[in-house]
């Protein structure tokens, strides 16, 4: 796995559910205020992008190793990227 080069993880919703905020409290995305979408997409688009660095996490193990040697790492890597695709989604 290469090292990222974004802001690191473990990015929260932040402001009304609307804004990101890195794990060091700066702001990463805001999605707010667009006249043209309703505060449920503003919502949506901000809980994928807080997803964001886990779900990279979670695909870039499944693709670049250390690749599964038993049941127990494939059943991690799967837990892994289910917990991604739920804080995606809102249900975590």
């Amino acid at each position: 796995m290469t090292k990222a080069k974004h802001t690191p993880g473990h990015w929260v919703l932040h402001e009304g559910k609307t804004a990101v905020n890195g794990a060091d409290g700066h702001l990463v995305a805001s999605c707010g205020s667009l006249p043209y979408r309703n505060k449920w997409d503003e919502e949506a688009n901000a809980r994928l992008i807080a997803a964001a660095p886990e779900l990279l996490d979670a695909l870039d193990e499944f693709v670049n190793g250390p690749f599964p040697s038993g049941d127990g790492d494939v059943d991690r890597l799967f837990a892994k990227a289910r917990a991604a695709i739920a804080k995606a989604r809102g249900q975590a």
